[in-house]
């Protein structure tokens, strides 16, 4: 008697994971600056830079600063692990890998500070370097933090959307290359705002509530292609992985 069992392949999905206020808790850069050298209000570095200096400039400047006052790697490392990482953010992790989505970090973070915030809370196992996208940095041989950009003045892009020291949109658009069936984009900033005008109409977007990406898509609501879902802690865009894998 023959089988009529048929295999079946599995979806082909795609979760594209911010970090900072995303994936974790908080913003790391902030986080650690406020624990750290509490005077140094990296904020409003920026802000007084008035475009003369990109975000990763701003923040390889307070790693030197950091380090001119005696503080050292393992005291970088140590504050970065206290962040907080929601259970119900790592429970999401797991069942997006039960169901075989692949998953990718694209942050405005730096390899650093992902790394050692990802091995602190046994998250690293999800996300294998090839798989995190994010500005390079690197502790030199005198235990200083140097912070570069993956795109910046060197590399420049041409989106007008994005500030310059990294496209979102450019990098996801190299993923989407492998013809997802869809794509889940988790975030919370203007700088998520450009990947996601890329999805279409078989995307997801789940904004963090309250946050500026929400803020944008509320006032642009028109230009979005994809399934908007907005949510306001870990518990909710647990269900909403849920809910979305059981389509």
């Amino acid at each position: 008697m023959e089988s009529n069992d048929v295999n079946i392949a599995p979806k082909k999905r795609l979760v594209v994971w911010d970090f900072d206020c995303s994936l974790i808790s908080d913003n790391s850069d902030t986080w650690l600056t406020e624990l750290l050298v509490p005077d140094l209000d990296v904020s409003r570095l920026y802000k007084d830079a008035a475009g003369s200096l990109m975000w990763t400039e701003v923040m390889d400047k307070a790693m030197a600063e950091m380090h001119a006052r005696g503080l050292t790697a393992a005291d970088i490392e140590r504050a970065l692990s206290t962040i907080p990482f929601h259970e119900d953010a790592l429970k999401s992790l797991e069942l997006l890998r039960a169901n075989q989505c692949d998953m990718i970090i694209i942050s405005h973070a730096n390899t650093v500070f992902i790394d050692t915030i990802l091995k602190a809370h046994n998250a690293k196992q999800y996300f294998p370097d090839e798989n995190i996208f994010t500005h390079p940095a690197h502790f030199d041989e005198t235990g200083r933090l140097m912070v570069g950009s993956y795109h910046g003045r060197h590399t420049p892009h041409d989106c007008g959307h994005c500030i310059a020291d990294m496209c979102k949109g450019k990098l996801l658009d190299a993923r989407l290359k492998q013809q997802y069936e869809s794509v889940m984009y988790v975030g919370d900033s203007d700088g998520d705002w450009c990947p996601c005008l890329r999805l279409d109409s078989f995307g997801h977007i789940l904004s963090r509530k309250d946050y500026q990406l929400s803020r944008t898509i509320i006032r642009q609501r028109q230009l979005v292609q994809a399934t908007v879902h907005f949510w306001d802690g870990y518990t909710q865009l647990l269900r909403t992985f849920s809910k979305l894998l059981s389509l």
